[in-house]
């Protein structure tokens, strides 16, 4: 519906919707000038689901605000205990995704040391804002850790069996998507 409004606000319309799986589920929308091009039938089911599940309301937004103000509360509390109880806690996959959640939650160094990445362009980099260094994925496994913060939350099973012998001694995955859980 929003993208509907912004395109109509610039004389231009919304013609084609596509659900997209990257990032766990995203969209693309196509926009062409005003009255040039037939509206795909997608256009008008996705603003019927839209409707139906209530983003034209903002109880809509503050039920979504509170949930992710609990998992906020819920991570950071469980992170400062590990950290009192001198648990290594480490970040694995430095993804846009962290990168928000950290800044929000307002996550630093001093709980979560470093975050491990299999992206050489990210070696050696920091997070932006909170400054958590970023290092070589294969040095992961020599870090022992005893808990890792995955932020990949959208490829956990996947990166759940990769990792699956090495988290065997007593290591134990931490995720936030839907609630935060210790795997």
């Amino acid at each position: 519906m929003s993208v509907s409004f912004l395109a109509n606000k610039h004389d231009l319309e919304l013609i084609f919707v596509e659900h997209q799986i990257t990032h766990g589920g995203s969209m693309r929308y196509t926009i062409g000038h005003k009255n040039k091009n037939k509206i795909d039938q997608s256009v008008f089911r996705q603003i019927d689901l839209e409707k139906k599940s209530g983003l034209h309301l903002e109880k809509s937004y503050l039920n979504f605000e509170n949930k992710i103000n609990t998992i906020k509360l819920d991570l950071v509390n469980l992170l400062n205990t590990l950290k009192s109880e001198n648990k290594k806690v480490v970040g694995y996959a430095a993804t846009s995704k962290s990168t928000t959640l950290i800044n929000y939650f307002g996550i630093t160094s001093e709980i979560l040391p470093v975050i491990y990445d299999t992206t050489p362009n990210k070696y050696n980099t920091f997070s932006p804002g909170a400054n958590i260094p970023i290092r070589p994925y294969s040095e992961f496994q020599a870090s022992k850790p005893d808990y890792v913060l995955l932020f990949a939350w959208n490829h956990s099973k996947e990166i759940m069996l990769k990792e699956k012998e090495f988290m065997k001694n007593n290591r134990k995955w931490i995720t936030y998507v839907p609630e935060v859980r210790i795997n």
